[in-house]
């Protein structure tokens, strides 16, 4: 029998459902309860109770009959076990009396604006709530405007969550001084990221040198040449182990092509020491190296996890690397030259000692390696992204004929870009012109594939959604936690309904956008039999909506 606390669970839910969001969100057509009313279809909104430590349905008979809107209807389910927790002791628990673990382990789950929120609530929760990492608390952008506002910052009470710090070129409006920088030394900071010509010219190569080496991620990303002896500072830091850092990252672009970062002036030995600790390095474009460095860092004993290079090793030769490659779970490798013997190389000593979990080879090349080589080696990997990359047809069906024969440990594959307006110069379905099925049977026994941006071909489309129809082991279009726009398929209005309907509601999960900024778009009836499918029999658990206003997503569970 449902007792008090179901009766205010159910008034709880009322006072949602009639909301003004709701009800301003049920005014506009192109949202989903517009679109499902305009087709006859009801959506059901399912609402989990925990107050009992057995599995068991409630009669509907004994909850409450409360006044339920036509465009929705309530079912009540009791799903979770409660092995701790008796239930006399739930039903007389509050919020304001839950333990400190249970609050905590709560406020885990917010986001930082929600969290800002928390904190106002009273002391309790304020106190728990500092306690609490705010991953995604950034400073707000008008704090850069001057050097006021950036020391008011670290004077009010939240400073301290701060784990995560971008300065950018384009928003700060000041030049950091020693006085103004070293407040970052007051941080207990996860990430730094240097972004687009910041200027710290007045900023002790010392203190930049400390403040990066008390982070445990650093990050230099600019289109624009940088201060050569701050890096140099941070190395020497490094060496010394008076570091944090884990996790490197500098990728300079720069326009003039006699300017690059030249690093070759440091000392092998010191960035050998300087590196020796990192679980994550990452080095692209105009970064210059020696081939004694070279060697001296990767002849080392690295502790690495985590490989993306795309610079030119020069006479020092690819083969610097064989000794870090089986020990790396992380690795992409694009070729600096269009020749592809680097590759192939990286490739033949994986074939022999490959520990990866994810491979990227975006806008690598492979062409003219032997197809069984590139397919045994990508079929090693769970993750593995083939964009934009220079490949043959044959070398593309060595790799799916593995994956169709249980031969494979993949389960998500990006396969994106390929159109006439990219470097590649060639659509997917020219690509795969005459191996559709193949195609449309290795994807659908992946966990998710990611074919954004490419120009499909009607039969390559038509058997990719065929295939999933019949049965797939994909969750979602896209790889997580992106989600490919169902209506930008091209040839997607091609695509017999019914089958639409019967492959969509074999996945977990399916991004739609009712607004349709580009592509086919879905007809009428594959709408209608999508969503009449959802009724009878389906495997999905959310509807992801773009927003109206293209704010962000709305994600119905089903």
């Amino acid at each position: 029998m449902c007792d008090d606390e179901d009766v205010q669970w159910s008034e709880y839910v009322m006072k949602v459902m009639e909301s003004e969001a709701v009800k301003e969100m049920e005014m506009g057509e192109c949202c989903l309860p517009g679109l499902l009313e305009r087709f006859g279809i009801e959506l059901h909104r399912f609402v989990t109770l925990s107050f009992s430590d057995k599995n068991q349905n409630i009669p509907k008979s004994r909850c409450p009959e409360l006044p339920v809107s036509s465009k929705f209807k309530v079912s009540w389910v009791k799903t979770k076990k409660l092995d701790s927790v008796g239930t006399q002791d739930l039903l007389s628990t509050n919020i304001a009396n839950l333990p400190s673990e249970i609050l905590r382990s709560v406020f885990k789950f917010l986001s930082p604006e929600d969290l800002q929120n928390v904190v106002l609530v009273c002391r309790l929760w304020k106190h728990e709530a500092e306690l609490v990492p705010w991953p995604g608390f950034e400073i707000p952008t008008d704090c850069f405007a001057s050097k006021a506002k950036w020391a008011a910052v670290f004077a009010g009470s939240l400073f301290s969550r701060l784990q995560v710090v971008v300065l950018h070129g384009d928003y700060c409006k000041f030049k950091f001084n020693n006085r103004n920088f070293e407040n970052l030394l007051m941080l207990n900071l996860s990430t730094l990221t240097l972004r687009n010509d910041i200027d710290l010219s007045r900023v002790s190569d010392k203190l930049f040198a400390k403040v990066v080496n008390n982070c445990k991620e650093f990050a230099l990303v600019s289109d624009f040449p940088f201060e050569q002896n701050k890096l140099e500072a941070v190395f020497c830091q490094m060496a010394s182990s008076k570091t944090k850092l884990k996790s490197l990252l500098i990728n300079v672009k720069v326009d003039d092509d006699e300017s690059v970062l030249d690093l070759s002036k440091i000392s092998p030995i010191i960035l050998s020491k300087a590196l020796i600790n990192l679980e994550s390095l990452v080095l692209i474009r105009d970064i210059k190296l020696s081939e004694a460095q070279l060697k001296a860092i990767f002849g080392s004993k690295l502790k690495l996890k985590k490989l993306d290079l795309v610079i030119d090793f020069g006479s020092a030769g690819v083969e610097v690397l064989d000794s870090v490659l089986g020990n790396l779970t992380e690795l992409r490798f694009s070729n600096y030259f269009d020749d592809t013997e680097d590759t192939r190389h990286v490739l033949e000593i994986l074939d022999k000692t490959c520990n990866l979990k994810k491979l990227d080879l975006f806008h690598g090349n492979v062409t003219g390696i032997p197809a069984e080589l590139v397919a045994r080696v990508v079929n090693k990997v769970e993750t593995v992204d083939l964009s934009m990359i220079g490949i043959e047809a044959h070398q593309f069906g060595a790799i799916f004929k593995k994956i169709i024969e249980g031969k494979s440990t993949m389960k998500h594959l990006r396969l994106s870009n390929f159109n006439v307006r990219t470097a590649n110069k060639k659509g997917l379905g020219d690509r795969l012109k005459d191996l559709e099925e193949v195609f449309a049977k290795a994807v659908n026994k992946l966990e998710s594939v990611d074919l954004e941006f490419n120009d499909l071909s009607e039969d390559l489309t038509k058997a990719l959604f065929k295939v999933m129809s019949e049965g797939t082991n994909l969750k979602m279009l896209g790889t997580f936690p992106e989600h490919n726009d169902l209506e930008k398929y091209d040839h997607i209005r091609k695509v017999d309904p019914e089958i639409l309907g019967r492959a969509v509601n074999n996945l977990e999960k399916v991004k739609i956008d009712m607004q349709l900024v580009c592509g086919d778009g879905l007809t009428d009836s594959q709408k209608v039999a999508i969503f009449k499918q959802l009724n009878l029999e389906t495997k999905l658990k959310a509807v992801i909506v773009e927003k109206e206003d293209g704010s962000g997503f709305d994600i119905f569970n089903v």
